[in-house]
């Protein structure tokens, strides 16, 4: 038994426009964000599925993979959150000075 739940291929307009709740996109952008995400999120379900067919060990592999990929997100996202402080708090330096 899988460890996680797929959405139906059939249903990833619904995924995605769930997915927007929490991404800032523009109201005139949404839709070309999901024509643009469609076909890629279906197939990333299909492998899902796929790899879940196949046994845990892949699955275990699949999840690992997507986890690695989240991390990069993850990791790029605090550094240039950091590299964005360190530039405000430079400014200030050199406003007190």
């Amino acid at each position: 038994m899988p460890s996680f739940t797929l959405p139906d291929p059939l249903d990833a307009v619904d995924t995605i426009i769930d997915c927007l709740a929490v991404v800032p996109v523009s109201w005139e952008r949404r839709e070309q964000v999901v024509k643009n995400c469609e076909k890629a999120i279906v197939l990333l379900i299909e492998a899902g599925q796929l790899v879940c067919d196949a046994g845990p060990d892949e699955e275990a592999v699949f999840v690992h993979f997507l986890r690695a990929l989240c991390s990069q997100v993850e990791a790029r996202s605090r550094e240039k959150n950091f590299a964005a402080l360190l530039q405000k708090l430079s400014t200030c330096e050199s406003a007190r000075h």
